[in-house]
């Protein structure tokens, strides 16, 4: 079985070519029937060999599509109902499931609705139970290993694909359990925020309700005294200011007396600290030798694509790989344009340069005016052409572009 990917102004393909007759029921219920969950294909004899044309217009594989999303408990129940659903859709047409592929490499997402479509393979023949759990191998690979729910989750289901003969409707019946458990506990969290809300809801109306004049001692008295005063009529409560005033200005000499002794004492310590006969005499400064190396600017590096366009602020500067492209946030470069997918295209850098690679996008990712191919990456040399859809940029090293 060889795979290559084939793209054209219509639609994005993956060519699976094999050695083999396309007879049989398997191939017709597929070719002739839109059954949820499979991507559909087109059979072509090309040199005596059979291609499949699966249709892959605007997907990406999980593969690529986990470089830039990180595996949580959420996306995992996504995907597992997914298999489940789509093994189901295989019995009610009477497919072989063994022939389904669940290698991430196969199976295709939609970023846009998140739906996920697999690949059936007529003359390819696995076993559903290790293929599932290579899945499961494939994920504990490249999760991030720690102590979180999804970690746990993933771990807890391989145990269950180590058994020899472990069906997916354990697999369904314990993700079931767990989900249940989640909505339970999420219930009785809530549940539990609101009890304590109104706990303090009625604590607040007990105090509001409670009587003002009510025996109470220490600082609950003096609490209770205030309220009382700011309760009194106007004529009882100026008196009682007069009365509070009167007693004040009688510590005011005390306080004066206080603050002059204090200023008086700072004085003489300022006197003393005068009184000084010799002060050394400070060493002059040496001048500080300068290495001539540290006065050339540091060199510049990362890319930058200067945007062919009227508009201003448009040019994209990478600094940073992979670097992602697309309309929407999340991604490195936004490029906020009709005809821009939500994962357009990427930038990365290997050992012999830097490489565009196009996201299987819905209108394509030119460079010097050459369609790229989904999993196609170009080498970037200055000067080239990059068009994401319809818009255009030059590509320049920033030693190398004449605008820096």
């Amino acid at each position: 079985m060889q795979i290559t990917y084939e793209r054209d102004l219509r639609k994005s393909s993956m060519v699976v070519t094999m050695d083999t007759d396309p007879a049989g029921y398997q191939y017709r219920m597929c070719e002739k029937n839109r059954i949820p969950g499979l991507l559909s294909y087109e059979i072509l004899i090309a040199d005596g060999r059979v291609q499949f044309w699966y249709d892959i217009t605007g997907l990406q594989s999980f593969e690529t599509y986990l470089e830039t999303k990180q595996i949580s408990q959420e996306l995992f129940y996504h995907l597992f109902h997914a298999v489940y659903q789509v093994v189901m859709e295989c019995e009610i047409y009477l497919l072989d499931e063994n022939r389904l592929s669940l290698d991430a490499s196969h199976i295709y997402v939609n970023p846009a609705t998140q739906e996920i479509g697999f690949c059936f393979f007529p003359e390819q023949e696995w076993s559903l139970r290790q293929n599932f759990r290579n899945l499961i191998e494939y994920f504990m690979k490249h999760m991030e290993h720690g102590r979180n729910q999804s970690t746990e989750l993933i771990y807890r289901i391989y145990q269950i694909t180590l058994a020899e003969e472990y069906s997916l409707e354990e697999v369904q019946e314990f993700v079931k359990q767990l989900k249940h458990a989640d909505i339970k506990h999420a219930d009785s969290r809530e549940n539990s925020q609101d009890k304590e809300k109104r706990t303090e809801n009625e604590c607040v109306t007990a105090k509001a309700d409670q009587p003002v004049n009510q025996s109470v001692s220490g600082a609950g008295k003096v609490h209770a005294d205030r309220q009382a005063e700011t309760m009194q009529p106007p004529k009882t409560r100026i008196s009682h200011i007069a009365h509070l005033l009167q007693q004040v200005w009688q510590h005011v000499p005390g306080f004066l007396e206080q603050y002059q002794n204090r200023k008086d004492r700072r004085m003489k310590r300022e006197q003393e600290k005068l009184q000084v006969v010799f002060e050394p005499e400070a060493e002059p400064e040496r001048e500080q030798t300068v290495f001539l190396g540290d006065m050339i600017p540091e060199k510049r590096n990362g890319l930058l694509f200067v945007y062919q366009g009227m508009e201003q602020g448009r040019n994209l500067s990478v600094d940073q790989f992979p670097y992602l492209i697309g309309c929407k946030d999340g991604v490195d470069g936004c490029i906020e344009r009709d005809g821009i997918s939500r994962l357009h295209a990427q930038i990365t850098q290997e050992a012999d340069g830097y490489y565009i690679e196009d996201l299987n996008s819905k209108n394509g990712t030119r460079v010097n005016g050459v369609l790229l191919h989904y999993q196609e990456k170009v080498l970037l040399s200055p000067g080239m052409e990059i068009a994401f859809a319809g818009e255009k940029y030059i590509f320049y090293e920033k030693e190398s572009n004449p605008l820096t």
